[in-house]
């Protein structure tokens, strides 16, 4: 849908695609099952990082371009996605019944 968008614009898309995403997900993890004191230090001990990756991340965009912008974006939801699967069926085979 964002294909022959401006870098900047789909930047700003992703970013907030998953900060409602995360936002949403974490309200609902809270409400229904809790999330553990460990859970929250973690969360708050990483996200420094995370503001500081958005904030790079704006400058290497420029430079890379609309086209490296956008493959490099698709390379990267692709790893994580690939990432889950794979956390996901390890987590299911190591699964005692």
């Amino acid at each position: 849908m964002l294909a022959e968008t401006a870098a900047q614009t789909v930047r700003a898309t992703l970013l907030a695609f998953f900060a409602l995403s995360y936002g949403a997900t974490v309200a609902s993890h809270a409400a229904t099952v809790g999330i553990p004191g460990p859970t929250w230090v973690a969360a708050g001990i990483l996200a420094p990082f995370a503001l500081l990756g958005g904030l790079v991340g704006r400058p290497i965009g420029d430079r890379i371009g609309s086209d490296g912008f956008t493959l490099l974006a698709i390379a990267l939801l692709t790893f994580a996605g690939l990432y889950t699967v794979a956390a996901a069926g390890v987590g299911l085979a190591t699964r005692q019944p």
